[in-house]
């Protein structure tokens, strides 16, 4: 006679604890609010920059109200890779220049604002790895640090490091036609050349 032993429980994929799942919601709600305070600025220079924080925010907006009303690992995973998509956003502007846009090319400055935003990232990160059970934990760490290694050898052969002519691409850019054909006329008859404010920094509020 055979004996029936009944199906072991599955292991859970998500483990949540409400310090954690506070922490998560607060941090992606900090991260939010930077997003939304600096959006202006980089809407007055180009309208895709500034969709981009709207999106960003929208985003870390919609995962702490998820987090609260059901964490689970679809979400924790979607939370996972969009913050981590972000931070390596911030990451390639800060090292190499934007990707893409009128300011390609431009190396952005490290600001305040920007590092709350980043630590705060980093804080959701982990968080939501500490709530992910241990086979899904291990997976997205061993993920994470073939991405960070990625970023290493993408360092060290210099693939981050901004070149001159990106760097002078950066500083040109803005320029219209007619600012281009002042310069031009102002070299011509030997005056001094103006000196040069990018258009984020024109647009800045004072």
């Amino acid at each position: 006679m055979s004996t029936i032993t009944p199906n072991a429980p599955a292991a859970p994929v998500v483990q949540t604890g409400r310090r954690t799942v506070a922490a998560a919601c607060a941090l992606s709600l900090v991260a939010a609010g930077v997003h939304m305070l600096v959006t202006p600025e980089h809407f007055a220079a180009w309208w895709g920059y500034g969709m981009f924080f709207v999106v960003v925010a929208n985003v870390e907006i919609a995962l702490a109200c998820l987090l609260v009303l059901h964490p689970s690992r679809w979400i924790l995973r979607a939370g996972l890779w969009s913050t981590m998509a972000t931070l390596l956003m911030y990451f390639v502007s800060r090292t190499s220049g934007i990707p893409l846009g009128p300011d390609a090319g431009l190396v952005e400055e490290v600001e305040t604002l920007g590092l709350i935003a980043t630590v705060a990232e980093a804080g959701m990160l982990v968080a939501f790895i500490a709530m992910l059970a241990d086979r899904e934990r291990s997976r997205s760490l061993t993920l994470l640090a073939m991405v960070g290694a990625g970023l290493w050898l993408a360092s060290l052969g210099g693939a981050l490091t901004p070149s001159p002519a990106s760097l002078e691409q950066g500083h040109e850019h803005g320029h219209g036609a007619a600012t281009q054909s002042a310069h031009t006329h102002a070299h011509a008859r030997g005056d001094a050349p103006l000196p040069f404010i990018s258009d984020r920094q024109r647009n800045k509020p004072r």
